[in-house]
């Protein structure tokens, strides 16, 4: 019984690191982020995000009132170690591809080096996204990121995000850079 116990608890803590993973929380906003496409191409580098906020700077770019021990706990989080240096194709592709039946409706995600970019615009000139590394507080509910878009335009803006029953969603795009 007890082993039974252990093995169940195992397994719940497998899933829930799996539903916390990054790769999970970008098909949470999947659409919001993306919209509607054949082809995704995502750079497969995961960057440190650029920003430095304080609940002040964020409520004048926002309206949104952040605790102050958030921000403190993003600070801190920004620079601790991730052993996750790329994104995972394979991750994003099987987590978004649970919740849809029909193949005709599965937009496909296809990671690309940084290098890459160039030669790729030149022959199609898609849309290539590139997604920081998402910096959560202690408890894992809120989080903030980097997402770019680089097509004819390149786009740059923080995203503020919260898990709200059990899905993450964008509360607030702020910061946006376009060039």
């Amino acid at each position: 019984m007890r082993r039974v116990a252990v093995f169940i608890l195992i397994i719940l803590s497998a899933s829930n690191l799996n539903a916390q993973s990054n790769e999970r929380i970008i098909n949470d906003m999947f659409f919001d982020l993306f919209g509607r496409k054949d082809t995704i191409f995502i750079v497969s580098e995961i960057r440190k995000p650029t920003f430095d906020y304080d609940s002040k700077t964020i409520e004048d770019k926002t309206g949104l009132k952040i605790p102050d021990n958030i921000i403190l706990e993003w600070r801190k989080n920004k620079n601790s170690d991730d052993s996750t240096l790329q994104w995972s194709e394979f991750k994003l592709n099987n987590s978004y591809f649970k919740n849809y039946t029909f193949v005709g409706d599965k937009p496909y995600i296809k990671c690309i080096k940084s290098n890459q970019i160039d030669a790729l615009q030149k022959q199609k000139r898609p849309v290539v996204y590139a997604i920081s590394k998402i910096v959560f507080d202690d408890k894992k509910e809120n989080a903030i990121f980097r997402h770019t878009a680089n097509g004819q335009v390149l786009i740059e803006e923080s995203i503020l995000i919260k898990k709200i029953f059990g899905k993450w969603v964008i509360i607030s795009r702020f910061d946006w850079k376009i060039e």
